[in-house]
């Protein structure tokens, strides 16, 4: 089982360096590919410990260190099929659901889907194994260090441009320790990326060598501390600074929880007098600025006309909106509802609609609407079904929606905020753009009826980043929950448990946007593509420059 010396071509990874190194037996290798992927996925459950991603990449390394491209694949993809399985489990049961399909249908889609996501592990593997040989050979670094070197902008540039169906980032792993995530602000989440691939790759750098390359892990070291203190000294400035903002011009926010079950039909008197009775309660407490009712739960259709700056006539059920609206929601209070929006005149062609969120005021009118641009892949479309109609018959609850325009709303008081709806407050770049449009806040409208288990949960860890990336409030409206009013810091300040009915009443204040993400964007991860490119084209030039000269004979 143990042998020594190093090699470049091997069948079993190295756990040492020069001199003894200690080789895993095949199953051993697998089971250690397979733990180390639990190991990050279990930085993403509710509880979960932020340090477990600081290591959890040591088996990954340590098995495709000096492996052919292909075999690095594989490893690689073990690992992440591992991690994205442990890590989003609870899906099996909602796929089956939503898709209609039996136990053995479901898993073969639950096992399709991952395996699609943990390729994104498969490719990094394959690209370092590409890569680490004909760097560290014009660089002179043994196979660890070349390794080591590449790793880290592979991971970053995997993370930033690989087309996942859920997303999520490393530095979603350090949700249950907000200090560590306040450079958000600064680098957006690739600079977590960067640090947490980086000491991940200083680390086994370190144990293979025996102790030996101790500089790169005490520089990352360094670089997590300055981290934390950062953060720690950034949540006492912000915190100061929102205190100061509510004491001025508070705004009062309600939201409604009415834990309505999923599925058709929605649209039905027992919804509306759910929500009535709870928005009723929220009312007799004191008065509101604003109301916000999750996603999916108003139901009517609301008919419009897409113009630049209104919706020229708008109807709901044939009635206008003011009529309507005073019957079914007649609360003297603004209101922000979700519903399919469907654009007179538009030709939409085979996919019809909107997602809408719109916004009425005490009176009823309406004061705005704005699109989802981003949709959900099965949820909301199906992928190539507008040139072949015909796959929706694939997954029948699909819905036939088209991508839309965001715009920004403004209370009756002035206060101008941004609408993120269902899975766009996992996205960055939706969140960036709303805030740098002028969004003074931030509300997410989400039905998460289909969700079980830690599901609800992870779609509040994933949202949490949006406050932190550009300072302003996050209110948060999701028909099972997890219903929260999120501070600027990332922290929940209240919020209704999973599965729950109830409200949430709190205070937010207006802000302006003006943190370095804002600016800097995935700037972050283009580094990463860039430096990657350079290192091979540097890499190349070398090996071109030591290449002897050929010569023709006579």
């Amino acid at each position: 089982m143990y042998q020594g010396g190093m090699s470049k071509s091997r069948t079993a990874p190295s756990l040492t360096g020069r001199g003894g190194a200690v080789k895993l037996e095949p199953m051993l290798e697998w089971a250690s590919l397979a733990l180390g992927g639990c190991l990050l996925a279990s930085a993403y459950w509710p509880g979960g410990r932020a340090a477990a991603a600081w290591v959890a990449f040591l088996p990954f390394l340590w098995a495709i260190r000096g492996r052919r491209p292909v075999a690095a694949f594989l490893r690689g993809w073990a690992f992440g099929a591992a991690a994205w399985t442990a890590g989003m489990h609870w899906m099996l049961q909602p796929m089956r659901e939503y898709l209609r399909v039996g136990p053995a249908a479901g898993l073969f889609l639950f096992a399709l889907t991952w395996s699609f996501h943990g390729s994104v592990f498969g490719l990094a593997a394959w690209a370092c194994a590409r890569a680490a040989r004909p760097v560290g050979r014009a660089l002179g670094l043994d196979d660890a260090r070349a390794l080591a070197l590449v790793f880290v902008p592979i991971a970053v540039a995997g993370e930033g441009f690989f087309p996942m169906l859920m997303p999520t980032t490393l530095a979603l792993s350090q949700h249950n320790h907000l200090p560590a995530l306040q450079s958000m602000e600064l680098f957006g989440a690739a600079g977590l990326a960067w640090l947490l691939a980086g000491f991940n790759a200083a680390l086994f750098l370190a144990i293979q060598s025996k102790g030996r390359v101790l500089r790169p892990l005490g520089a990352l070291l360094a670089l997590a501390l300055a981290n934390e203190a950062y953060g720690r000294a950034r949540i006492a400035q912000i915190d100061a600074a929102t205190a100061a903002a509510l004491a001025r011009a508070p705004l009062r926010v309600g939201i409604v929880q009415a834990a309505i079950p999923s599925g058709p039909p929605r649209w039905t008197g027992s919804m509306l007098v759910a929500q009535g009775g709870l928005t009723s309660g929220l009312l007799a407490r004191g008065p509101l600025d604003l109301v916000v009712w999750p996603e999916s739960t108003f139901g009517a259709p609301l008919e419009y006309e897409r113009r630049e700056q209104d919706a020229g006539a708008p109807t709901i059920d044939g009635w206008p909106v003011e009529r309507f609206l005073r019957a079914a929601v007649p609360y003297a209070v603004p209101m922000l509802l979700n519903t399919r929006g469907i654009a007179r005149g538009a030709g939409q062609g085979p996919q019809e609609g909107y997602n809408v969120a719109f916004l009425a005021g005490a009176d009823k009118r309406l004061l705005g609407l704005t699109e989802k641009r981003v949709l959900f892949p099965f949820g909301e479309f199906v992928p190539g079904a507008r040139r072949w109609p015909i796959l929706y018959r694939l997954s029948p609850r699909s819905a036939r929606l088209s991508r839309g325009r965001s715009r920004l709303l403004e209370t009756p008081s002035g206060a101008r905020f941004g609408v993120l709806i269902c899975y766009e407050d996992l996205l960055a770049d939706e969140a960036r753009d709303l805030a740098r449009r002028g969004a003074q806040f931030l509300v997410t409208m989400t039905d998460d009826a289909w969700f079980r288990g830690m599901g609800p949960d992870q779609h509040l860890m994933g949202a949490l980043p949006r406050a932190i990336e550009s300072r302003l409030f996050v209110v948060r409206a999701a028909n099972y929950g997890i219903s929260a009013i999120i501070d600027p810091a990332g922290r929940v300040l209240d919020a209704v448990p999973a599965g729950a009915r109830g409200t949430v009443r709190g205070a937010v204040a207006a802000l302006e946007a003006r943190t370095p993400f804002l600016r800097v964007g995935r700037a972050p991860y283009w580094a990463a593509l860039v430096l990657l490119i350079a290192l091979l084209a540097f890499a190349a030039r070398l090996d071109a420059r030591r290449a002897p000269p050929l010569h023709s004979g006579r």
